[in-house]
């Protein structure tokens, strides 16, 4: 065969094959851009256990089950979304909600009579220990208390808690702990008596899932603004978090001496980016949330405020509309009340040294200071680093376009 006809068939079949691939990826491309988020919308609806709770999150049953609904939800991800204004940043309620709670605190000024609640949090007590009592403390920077978010069934991890508390620093009624649980029936009768035997578990009737960790939260901020009013400094960690609480406490009193009021401190996550297109619990449609940022917020798993935030947060809970990731939405709150939160390396769990770092589900890892949680996350994240991005196959046709042409040169050019 001529050798010109044989290098045309073999170009010939090159450029036919990279339009082939071409025309392929294009469409699997557009397929999945028309499919992705209506799954996500799925998945972000809410569980039957998670509406056990009687919590609206503010998305309409009927729009599953509504096709023209769900193409307006499904074209929202390709609209831009509503670009966060640090300045003109809104959220339910839209009310000046920073003059209403400063009226509250000033004036004894009842918001509810003004504005109308939106998140009801009716909830009943299943454990409640005694009001917190500690000595008084003039200068607002001594008196602790440290409130531990657990899930029910994590005994073991609460019994570590209690150990290392005792443990690592000079136990003194000027320092509480508690922890902070959600019902599961499963677990409910070991609960009773672990609440009998120690006295430090708080915990209402809402269903204890992962979104309900704002409820777990709002229930904790409840509870200090009713019967802890002594308490100058709070301290909030996960059960899964190593502390070394006598540096801890030395630090954080530190802080307060410097500054008593106004805190609200943790690892700082600025500028973070709501999940919008993936199965996860993090999910949130347009409708939860409508901005392409968050407002500045700390890390949940470990963080200090002072008393006078704490209750200006219980203040405002019920003028806020409920978002299920808990430290997204205590970020929204502060941001309506103009708080700023700030970072302090000591709650960074990426770093060593650390003095508050997420360690392990594992009990005796957790006892003896073996963190594989920590470990992964230092390894594989830096601060300020933003997330990758999912590789598109649209992103690699310069290369396939580069080494067709490479190839059909090479052959026109060979003897």
């Amino acid at each position: 065969m001529n050798g010109n006809i044989l290098r045309a068939l073999i170009s010939a079949m090159l450029v036919g094959s990279s339009g082939f691939l071409l025309g392929l990826i294009y469409t699997l491309e557009k397929s999945k851009a028309a499919t992705v988020y209506v799954s996500g919308f799925t998945a972000t609806s809410p569980s039957p256990r998670v509406m056990e709770t009687n919590v609206t999150l503010n998305i309409s049953t009927s729009s599953l089950n509504s096709s023209s609904t769900l193409k307006n939800e499904t074209e929202e991800v390709y609209e831009t979304f509503l670009k966060y204004d640090p300045k003109n940043f809104s959220y339910p309620a839209d009310f000046n909600l920073k003059q209403a709670v400063d009226d509250l605190v000033a004036h004894n000024k009842n918001i509810h009579e003004v504005h109308q609640q939106i998140h009801w949090h009716n909830f009943s007590y299943l454990h409640l220990p005694k009001p917190c009592s500690f000595p008084s403390d003039v200068d607002k920077n001594k008196n602790i208390i440290i409130l531990v978010k657990s899930f029910a069934g994590n005994f073991d991890l609460r019994k570590t808690q209690r150990a290392l508390l005792k443990s690592k620093t000079k136990f003194s009624v000027r320092v509480m702990q508690l922890f902070i649980l959600g019902y599961n029936e499963t677990y409910q009768k070991f609960v009773d008596v672990e609440s009998d035997k120690f006295k430090d578990i708080i915990q209402e009737d809402f269903v204890d899932t992962y979104l309900n960790n704002t409820l777990k939260t709002v229930m904790a901020y409840n509870w200090l603004d009713k019967f802890c009013k002594d308490a100058s400094i709070l301290f909030f960690v996960d059960d899964d978090y190593y502390v070394h609480y006598d540096k801890m406490i030395s630090h954080i009193r530190a802080i307060f001496q410097k500054k008593n009021t106004g805190v609200f401190a943790g690892t700082l996550a600025n500028k973070a980016v709501p999940y919008r297109r993936h199965e996860t619990v993090w999910s949130l449609t347009f409708s939860q949330y409508p901005y392409d940022h968050f407002p500045p917020y700390v890390g949940g798993g470990a963080y200090i405020v002072s008393h006078d935030v704490a209750r200006k947060f219980a203040a405002s809970f019920p003028h806020v509309q409920f978002l299920g990731i808990d430290d997204a939405y205590l970020g929204i709150v502060a941001k309506k009340l103009d708080i700023q939160p700030f970072y302090d390396p000591s709650f960074d769990t990426t770093k060593r040294s650390a003095l508050a770092r997420e360690c392990s589900h594992n009990s005796r890892e957790l006892a003896n200071h073996i963190c594989p949680i920590a470990k992964r996350k230092s390894a594989y994240l830096s601060v300020g680093r933003p997330p990758r991005k999912p590789v598109s196959w649209l992103s690699i046709l310069p290369m396939i376009i580069f080494l067709n042409a490479f190839f059909m040169i090479a052959i026109w050019c060979s003897n």
